[in-house]
């Protein structure tokens, strides 16, 4: 797993070649952490519309942060 910033000095985007600056690499996150964000982000917003969940139903907004940490997670790391 390589973190997502490198710094580059020299890359192409496209058909424009850049020189000098640095980016931040981001990948598309496997099926399996999307799946997982997804589900927790679905589960958020099932128990903020009053259905019971357990341990979900109080802490609705936490676990729609999760979701999203896990999501970023993913695009941030090569391979998850």
């Amino acid at each position: 797993m390589v973190f997502g910033y490198h710094g580059v000095t020299d890359y192409k985007i496209g058909n424009v070649h850049r020189k000098g600056r640095d980016i931040m690499v981001l990948s598309a996150p496997t099926k399996i952490v999307f799946l997982i964000s997804l589900v927790l982000a679905a589960l958020a917003l099932i128990a903020s519309f009053g259905v019971a969940i357990p341990v979900v139903s109080g802490n609705a907004l936490w676990v729609a942060l999760i979701a999203y940490a896990v999501l970023a997670v993913g695009n941030l790391l090569k391979g998850v």
